[in-house]
């Protein structure tokens, strides 16, 4: 496994972890998001991983690290059920929105019709 992927799968598991957490956007900086509660070991191979990649060049191979694969097998599945337990909340009348575009680039009279 290269390095990177660790990154790949990390980053969206802990973003969601620290919406969930903090209840707001979470930080672009991957480092940032360690701020979360996490177990200690789990930390120590994040910061490993995060000294790896400073010394290795793009795509090296990596043996898996045992915290980091059970973290994502735990974790991506209970994200899962707390996205599909979210009711949905889409508006499907795109008129509104039809109606203000229109209004910007000064299109008048506007119909319910696809222009």
């Amino acid at each position: 496994m290269r390095y990177k992927k660790y990154f790949y799968a990390l980053r969206p598991l802990l973003a969601a972890r620290y919406i969930e957490e903090f209840h707001t956007v979470p930080p672009v900086l991957f480092e940032d998001l360690l701020v979360l509660r996490m177990e200690p070991e789990l930390r120590e191979a994040i910061y490993f991983l995060l000294e790896k990649k400073k010394s290795v060049y793009e795509g090296q191979q990596c043996p898996h690290i045992p915290a980091i694969q059970a973290f994502i097998q735990e974790e991506l599945p209970r994200q899962k059920a707390i996205c599909d337990a979210v009711p949905e909340d889409r508006e499907k009348d795109w008129m509104p929105l039809s109606l203000c575009f229109a209004r910007i680039i000064g299109v008048e009279n506007v119909t319910g019709e696809v222009l």
